[in-house]
C-alpha cells in the first residue's frame, strides 16, 4: 500500500502546484492518511481542501468520483468526504464539519 500511497501523494501535489486541484481526490487521499496515522501529511490536503468549502458549505472544485457523478450528485458526494476526512480531527476543523453537515442536510 505504501507505493499506492506514495503515487497519489505525488498526484496530489502536482494538482496543488498545477492550480487544478480535485477536492474529491484530495479529500479521499486526507481520509486514507488518516486512517495510516499519517497526520501531518493528512492535514496538509485536508486543509487544502478547506480552500474550496463555500460559505453555505459545500465543497466545490471536484472533478471525478469513482461512481461518475456529476453536478449535484458530485458535490454532495464530495462534501461528505471532505466532512468524513475533517472528522477525524474535530478540534481542528469543527466549523468546516458543521457546515458541511448542514449543508447535507
Amino acid at each position: 500500500m505504501t507505493v499506492e500511497i506514495a503515487a497519489l501523494i505525488v498526484l496530489a501535489d502536482e494538482m496543488i502546484l498545477s492550480g487544478k486541484v480535485d477536492t474529491y481526490i484530495l479529500s479521499l487521499l486526507a481520509a486514507s492518511l488518516y486512517n495510516l496515522n499519517r497526520i501531518p501529511e493528512a492535514q496538509k490536503y485536508a486543509d487544502e481542501v478547506v480552500k474550496y468549502q463555500l460559505p453555505t458549505g459545500n465543497v466545490t472544485n471536484s472533478l471525478t468520483s469513482i461512481t461518475s457523478s456529476e453536478g449535484w450528485n458530485l458535490e454532495i458526494e464530495t462534501t461528505a468526504i471532505a466532512a468524513i476526512a475533517w472528522l477525524n480531527e474535530q478540534s481542528r476543523y469543527s466549523a468546516n464539519i458543521q457546515k458541511a453537515i448542514d449543508w447535507i442536510v
